[in-house]
């Protein structure tokens, strides 16, 4: 990768203070367990919209979403060979336009999300449509949903779980509106029946002005963890019952200053400046080998003014100071490790696999970074 001098100039301060970085608290030390490398036969993005690991009879595969040619692909690990693409159709009768995300729910069918209008949909893997079902909610009328890595879709039993964490107009709304915000809803296939529940950020979510909406959600046996991306709590919903089951505040050291936003930014440079000068939570991450979680951490970045706007979105989704809290089965801080400045990229690239946590290496401002190579860093907590 070819990096210019302004580049260069953003990432300068990052980078000599990088070796001062890494921290380490709790009862766990992270232990690199091993660095990882792979090539593909065609060209796909190294930090892809979409990533699942998958153990199939015939072999290890990685199943991504190739934004570049709008489709999904399966590719065999480690040798890097596409063996089916997965055509995502925009027109005709089996078109998916437009789309917002999916999951490979079996080894044949792909679950989706539109949105708008809002529809969960399912296809196999010759992209044709086996089924659509409108999702709609009475309480709080949506314009969006979607699913990512942060909030994939679940099935439990017979019903598939989507997230909603958005909220619907979050300039024309009050505090009392937040409780009429469901954010979990569920379709059952059986049935063709669509369920929202009564799962909602805290009442005092405001209290202090207008943080923003979001959260990353996991799946441990049958309950969903959800995870605030600018709010320290965590609540645990029970897919048994329809109902929280648990809350509970879990917060890192270096997460202390929410963005708060009262009105419009007055243009897209402002609105960009805000996100990155603000700390904030990233994905929820389970480990079912280790029984543990791992929540995401991203502190507020000091840039340079004078960088333009296509660096300081990079500097947004790429950040430097990149920490990971690991959480017991109850929510209990086990570990908080902050990374090397640039180290890793925990946007949408990680997997879990017996021998650890899989983390991009392919941070863009890394002096390492390489378009064309998978790279994965593989971590553990141990005990020393």
């Amino acid at each position: 990768m070819k990096w210019n001098l302004l580049c260069y100039c953003l990432v300068l301060p990052f980078l000599l203070f990088a070796c001062q970085n890494s921290q380490e608290k709790g009862s766990l030390t992270l232990k690199v367990v091993d660095e990882i490398t792979f090539e593909t036969d065609s060209l796909v993005p190294i930090n892809p919209g979409h990533i699942q690991f998958l153990e199939t009879d015939s072999g290890s595969q990685i199943f991504i979403y190739n934004y570049f040619k709008k489709i999904y692909q399966f590719y065999s690990y480690p040798e890097g060979e596409l063996l089916k693409e997965v055509p995502l159709h925009m027109d005709g009768p089996n078109s998916v336009k437009p789309f917002s995300g999916g999951v490979l729910m079996a080894e044949d069918s792909i679950w989706l999300v539109n949105y708008a209008p809002q529809k969960i949909v399912l296809i196999n893997l010759e992209g044709e449509v086996q089924l659509r079902k409108p999702i709609h909610n009475e309480l709080f009328p949506i314009s969006h949903i979607g699913v990512s890595l942060e909030t994939p879709l679940y099935q439990i039993g017979n019903k598939v779980y989507g997230a909603q964490p958005l909220f619907m107009g979050h300039h024309d709304m009050d505090k009392s509106d937040i409780q009429k915000h469901q954010l979990v809803y569920s379709y059952d296939i059986l049935e063709d029946t669509v369920q929202w529940y009564d799962v909602f950020y805290r009442e005092d979510y405001w209290d202090k002005g207008k943080k923003g909406s979001g959260y990353s959600w996991a799946k441990r046996g049958d309950k969903i963890y959800i995870a605030a991306l600018y709010d320290h709590e965590i609540q645990v919903f029970d897919t048994q019952s329809g109902k929280v089951v648990h809350r509970k505040e879990v917060k890192s050291e270096k997460v202390n200053n929410f963005l708060y936003v009262e009105e419009l930014a007055p243009n897209h440079r402002a609105a960009l400046e805000d996100r990155i000068k603000y700390d904030q939570y990233g994905a929820l991450i389970y480990d079912p080998f280790r029984d543990v979680f791992y929540r995401i951490t991203s502190p507020a970045v000091e840039y340079d003014p004078e960088a333009s706007d296509e660096d300081l979105n990079h500097l947004n989704y790429y950040r430097p100071y990149t920490g990971i809290m690991v959480l017991d089965k109850d929510l209990n801080i086990l570990a908080e490790h902050t990374f090397d400045t640039f180290e890793v990229y925990i946007g949408r690239n990680f997997f879990v696999r017996e021998e650890g946590l899989y983390l991009s290496r392919n941070n863009l401002f890394h002096s390492d970074y390489d378009e064309e190579i998978f790279r994965f860093l593989v971590v553990r907590f141990e005990k020393e």
